[in-house]
């Protein structure tokens, strides 16, 4: 799993988790704003997940993984693929 994204009610972006990489020493971290830190109504920039963003981030992974175990099952009963 790669982030997060969190969308305004005009559809942009306004904050991103990000999971997948380590910033200012933080594996998983906040982006606030559009364009990561430039989003001048938010001084926050880069944070470490709050509460409820950390909750999200538990949720997110959860139904991620319960759906990974079940489509390997899931392709191992039915067999391998192919495409074509």
């Amino acid at each position: 799993m790669k982030q997060i994204i969190y969308f305004d009610t005009e559809e942009k972006r306004k904050k991103t988790i990000d999971l997948d990489h380590r910033h200012k020493g933080l594996s998983e971290h906040v982006h606030h704003g559009y364009h990561h830190d430039e989003y001048e109504q938010s001084k926050k920039k880069t944070t470490k997940p709050d509460t409820k963003e950390t909750k999200m981030i538990e949720r997110v992974t959860r139904i991620w993984n319960n759906y990974l175990r079940r489509s390997n099952s899931n392709g191992a009963s039915r067999g391998a693929h192919t495409s074509g």
